[in-house]
């Protein structure tokens, strides 16, 4: 497999993940700030772009950025994260009453 094709796969999935996360009520940019942190974190560090199966964090930044404008995804819905939360209420309950019948 070519390091090209192997960075077109990589930029489908970052794609996907996004359209994911907004067709979830999460907010959008998830995975766009993730490749920020990494880009910070990382950036001066990664292999050159003709070595590296995956695009530079600061060209997927960019092209998410671009999606999410383009596509008018709520970059900060907290529905996802509300619903996270009533889970894990629910979880703690029930690991409460498991324990008290035992």
């Amino acid at each position: 497999m070519s390091r090209r094709y192997s960075r077109q796969h990589e930029r489908q999935s970052d794609i996907l993940g996004t359209r994911v996360l907004s067709g979830a009520n999460y907010a959008a940019d998830g995975v766009r700030n993730l490749m920020m942190t990494l880009d910070d974190l990382y950036g001066d560090k990664a292999p050159p772009r003709w070595l590296s199966t995956h695009p530079p964090s600061s060209d997927r930044v960019e092209y998410l950025e671009d999606l999410i404008e383009t596509a008018g995804y709520n970059r900060y819905a907290y529905e996802g994260v509300t619903k996270h939360a009533q889970i894990q209420n629910r979880v703690k309950q029930l690991v409460k009453d498991d324990s008290e019948s035992s």
